[in-house]
């Protein structure tokens, strides 16, 4: 008798970040397989993209509400240019109104991509209603023109920052909005209107946070996870190359950067940055042992510490 074991393949993670591609927003199951190179199967089945009748938890004056709503998913297939990778980033809106815990504040979201909270629309910033240009060769001569801008929904700002990076929009002119057209088509989960971008777009390239998901449950399994989050127009990549050799240093002074010294700080913020783990280093295969939590010395003797 001969038998060859068969051998399972371990999957492959990435930690880093990597410039990236977008291939397709939202494909049907034919798509997809063929995107991502999987084998389509008999009981492969259609990805679906809409959810209704959500439960959402929200405040109004101090009080707690409880609606619900639906939810749009957007997954984009994207491929990271070096390594010609193809991977899928996640985005969940909900098509609800964003508020803060107590519901004192909404958010609101700008044609621009800008966010802002605010207790009353009354008391948004004029920087955010507005845009006030200067002529270059004429520094007296400057023009204001206000901008379209509207409460945001749930998981809007994350959607609409990644639009905004990817198709380095410039944020000085007031013509340019990112605020898609057709709402109605979106929540139902059509993307004809971003896909129609893909081909115009297909070498426009964004960084993006590749991370690795440990489960909380079972810390042998881990996962693969791009940041929804951060994100940096793809122009600067270059610039992350070179400045991560030396720790960033100087990063914070140069203004022509400030895009990527957000991307970088915000980021690593203790409170509010990415929570996976991930290096701040060109996107790379994740090698065990890299991580903390590859350590059980290190899970046991750091008590208390929440994974």
């Amino acid at each position: 008798m001969k038998v060859e074991k068969e051998v399972k393949k371990e999957k492959e993670l990435f930690v880093g970040v990597g410039n990236c591609v977008v291939k397709k927003f939202n494909p049907s199951m034919e798509e997809l397989y063929s995107l991502m190179g999987w084998e389509l199967k008999e009981d492969s089945k259609e990805p679906v993209y809409t959810k209704d009748d959500v439960e959402v938890k929200y405040s109004e004056d101090g009080e707690e509400k409880t609606t619900t709503a639906n939810q749009v998913y957007v997954n984009v297939v994207v491929e990271e240019v070096k390594s010609k990778k193809r991977f899928i980033l996640k985005f969940t809106l909900t098509n609800h109104d964003r508020t803060n815990k107590d519901g004192s504040k909404n958010q609101y979201i700008s044609q621009l991509a800008k966010t802002s909270w605010v207790d009353l629309e009354s008391n948004l910033p004029d920087w955010f209603k507005t845009l006030t240009t200067t002529d270059y060769y004429d520094k007296s001569n400057t023009q204001t023109f206000p901008l379209t801008y509207r409460k945001a929904k749930i998981g809007e700002e994350n959607l609409y920052d990644f639009l905004a990076k990817w198709l380095d929009i410039n944020t000085f002119n007031a013509a340019n909005s990112i605020f898609l057209e057709d709402q109605k088509a979106f929540w139902q989960g059509n993307m004809k209107e971003l896909n129609s971008l893909v081909g115009d777009y297909e070498n426009s390239e964004i960084m993006l946070l590749f991370g690795v998901k440990t489960d909380k449950d079972d810390d042998t399994k881990q996962y693969q996870d791009i940041s929804s989050k951060f994100f940096c127009q793809g122009k600067f990549m270059k610039n992350f190359r070179n400045l991560q050799k030396n720790n960033f240093e100087g990063l914070e002074k140069d203004r022509k950067l400030y895009n990527l010294n957000k991307f970088v700080k915000d980021s690593q913020d203790s409170e509010n940055g990415y929570k996976n783990f991930t290096v701040l280093e060109e996107f790379q295969p994740y090698v065990e042992g890299m991580s903390p939590l590859d350590s059980k010395e290190v899970i046991l003797t750091e008590s208390g510490a929440d994974y």
